[in-house]
């Protein structure tokens, strides 16, 4: 079982090849909702403001089930909620490198015990 997720977070305009490369990477090149979510490799989104949108090459990625605005999806779960359900242990970050955002969110899966990587 795969103890991975990656956390797209905000718009990451500056290192969307290399966010791209790795879900190549570790979906082996299938896209869509159809697997994300199941056994192969989640990926979440997160951001403050609905309205900044997602890029369009990370569109066939991102479900609304594992979207997260102001921490929160449409169930009323906390991205940590989500992680743990999925038994996630290692998360990945993608986004902009000198972001708030991304810094918040990886302070705050890190002291709930996540081990954090940044792309």
């Amino acid at each position: 079982m795969n103890n991975n997720a990656l956390v797209i977070v905000g718009t990451p305009e500056d290192n969307l090849t290399e966010i791209l490369a790795f879900i190549d990477a570790q979906t082996k090149g299938r896209g869509g909702e159809d697997y994300e979510i199941l056994d192969t490799f989640p990926i979440l989104y997160a951001c403050t403001d609905k309205k900044k949108g997602v890029h369009n090459d990370l569109r066939p990625y991102i479900s609304e089930e594992l979207t997260f605005i102001n921490g929160r999806n449409d169930a009323d779960q906390t991205l940590e909620e989500v992680l743990n359900l999925l038994d996630t242990t290692d998360v990945y970050i993608g986004g902009a490198k000198d972001c708030a955002e991304v810094s918040e969110i990886s302070s705050v899966l890190s002291d709930s015990g996540f081990k954090v990587h940044m792309l």
